[in-house]
């Protein structure tokens, strides 16, 4: 019998065979993981947001979520006061009340590696602006005010970000595959590369001159040239991954802040005349300078309170079995994280949901919380950027470079919202972003301001 008179190989040859052979792996595949992690996580905490009965696959469920996580929290926790579990784009993690913040701070077991990621801005103005000054930092004066790295180190942050949700909405098994075939995935490479022809000359000059005069540059890109010890990195790479922790948070963060200064005129007032002070108090901009702005302080520390750039923080995987003081077990491999919610409770907050530019430089005059109420400090009732040794260490920079940013941008300017805008900051998964159409608009003062110097 010839192999094609096999009744066998006739049904081998129809097209239904290979496509039923495929929904067969995956569906073993699936079955192979969720008998491999159905132990991962501790079933003693509810899952608030699964699949529905009728989904055979989680893509919807991980869809609501990234349209109204704030409000998944904030329902399960009425319900739920310990914590719960929530199913995620990057899939699913148990969601902790704050009061576990400090014990998950310090356990061993519990790592802060896996979980960086970061977040997207809506505001491209503030993005361009922030961008390049910290590239000023990062990689000096050759291609700080170069557009087309601006445009290439926002254009990969941006991407990336959406790239990753879109990843995330795929079996973690088929990644590997499918991301060479996502048009975002492949501009994402392309923004590298181009990042990696930006970069290439400006090191190759710099290790030439420096070879022969023995002076470096006091930036990042020569801090890394010295880390590396010889050692084979990619510049490139470094560059755009401290872009996207700076640039963009900060980004996020100014715009926020913008937009309250923007509807308290008043406020605005008050910190020009606090501006001035400091200005002639001091000869030059340094640390003390900064720290005489302790109303600026405040209200970049009340901004952030209500609205910080993620819902929940101290992100963290579990390397190995290990059990909270209150007894709650976390199963090796599960992640787990922190609720943010306290930050907008009355019970820690007087009038938590108003807006207080006030509140911190109050508390800052209580014995006690001197250090506690500044904007860089981190504790379990204000987890904005983040809590224990691992709060985000770029944070001083940051602040540092959001005052001076702050003390140019009104002595110069009257900002203002543009007519019929109302900010409304928005949710998409964890992410907790500002509101990306609304308006500002500014007008350049008629009389300017000479910082350590005389007024113009």
């Amino acid at each position: 019998m010839y192999p094609d008179q096999n009744p066998l190989y006739t049904i081998l040859q129809t097209p239904f065979v290979p496509i039923a052979a495929g929904v067969f792996l995956i569906y073993l595949r699936t079955l192979v993981s969720w008998a491999t992690n159905r132990d991962r996580v501790d079933r003693r905490f509810p899952l608030v947001n699964g699949k529905r009965p009728w989904e055979f696959l989680s893509t919807n469920a991980k869809s609501r979520f990234a349209a109204g996580a704030k409000d998944l929290i904030s329902q399960a926790f009425q319900e739920f006061t310990n914590g719960f579990r929530l199913l995620t784009d990057s899939g699913e993690v148990i969601v902790l009340d704050v009061e576990h913040a400090a014990a998950i701070k310090d356990n061993d077991k519990l790592s802060f590696g896996p979980m960086l990621q970061r977040i997207l801005d809506p505001r491209s103005t503030i993005l361009d602006m922030t961008t390049q000054i910290s590239s000023r930092i990062f990689l000096g004066k050759e291609v700080c005010r170069n557009p087309e790295w601006r445009r290439v180190t926002i254009s990969y942050t941006v991407d990336s970000i959406r790239a990753a949700q879109q990843l995330r909405l795929w079996p973690s098994f088929t990644r590997k595959i499918v991301h060479w075939f996502l048009p975002l995935c492949r501009q994402v490479r392309g923004h590298l590369e181009k990042a990696r022809q930006i970069i290439r000359p400006v090191l190759a000059q710099r290790r030439g001159t420096e070879a022969k005069t023995k002076r470096g540059h006091p930036d990042a890109l020569d801090w890394l040239e010295q880390a590396s010890k010889g050692r084979a990195y990619d510049p490139a790479v470094a560059q755009v991954m401290l872009s996207l922790a700076a640039a963009h948070t900060l980004s996020d963060m100014t715009v926020q802040l913008l937009f309250d200064l923007a509807q308290r005129p008043a406020l605005i007032n008050i910190l020009r005349e606090e501006i001035v002070a400091m200005s002639r108090n001091h000869a030059a901009w340094s640390k003390a300078a900064l720290y005489d702005l302790k109303l600026m302080d405040s209200v970049m520390k009340e901004s952030q309170r209500l609205k910080p750039a993620a819902l929940v923080a101290l992100r963290r995987e579990a390397t190995a079995r290990t059990k909270l003081p209150d007894g709650t077990s976390i199963p090796k491999g599960t992640t787990v994280m922190v609720s943010a919610h306290r930050m907008w409770d009355s019970s820690t907050y007087k009038d938590a949901a108003e807006f207080d530019g006030y509140r911190f430089l109050e508390m800052r005059s209580q014995p006690g919380r001197e250090y506690s109420a500044q904007v860089s400090a981190t504790s379990q009732d204000h987890i904005g950027f983040g809590f224990g040794k691992a709060a985000c260490p770029g944070r001083f920079f940051a602040i540092h470079l959001l005052k001076i940013f702050l003390c140019h941008l009104l002595m110069q300017y009257d900002i203002r919202l543009a007519d019929d805008t109302e900010p409304k900051s928005f949710t998409n998964g964890f992410f907790f972003l500002a509101d990306p159409t609304a308006q500002l608009s500014v007008r350049r003062r008629e009389k300017g301001f000479d910082f350590f110097g005389d007024n113009l």
